[in-house]
């Protein structure tokens, strides 16, 4: 996999190992978002992988992935995905799910979006300060 391909499909210049492993593991289903999903002139900011609770009796395993112009949930074969705006963004909460799990709920407007089944903490932070830098909002740490 070309480093090329990477910068293209995040804006910024400085990926982590884990968004280049992830990457080089599902090359189509991210080149599939820069032709079929990404608005023009859209780039992801950062990724993460985890289970969105749509629900409380549906959860979807699938990509977080705050943009430039806003925040995506999408599965792998892209039979879902949810759009959500910076704006509505109220605030971002860490907390643990299990012994080796963490999680992130946003409080977007009166909902509240919970993503669990995270496995790298560095990059759970990376996708909450992002989500975070982009609404102007504050984090509370649980």
């Amino acid at each position: 996999m070309k480093i090329c391909f990477l910068k293209l499909w995040i804006l910024n210049s400085s990926y982590t190992t884990y968004e280049f492993n992830e990457i080089k593991k599902n090359k189509a289903f991210f080149q599939s978002l820069l032709t079929n999903v990404f608005e023009p002139n859209e780039k992801a900011l950062t990724f993460i992988h985890c289970e969105y609770d749509k629900t409380k009796k549906q959860e979807i395993k699938g990509y977080l992935i705050p943009t430039n112009k806003r925040m995506l949930f999408l599965n792998k074969n892209l039979t879902f995905m949810d759009k959500f705006r910076y704006q509505t963004v109220i605030n971002v909460n860490w907390f643990k799910d299990g012994l080796f799990e963490k999680g992130l709920k946003i409080q977007y407007g009166k909902r509240r979006l919970e993503f669990d089944e995270i496995f790298d903490q560095d990059q759970m932070q990376r996708v909450g300060d992002i989500i975070l830098n982009k609404s102007n909002k504050r984090v509370i740490n649980s």
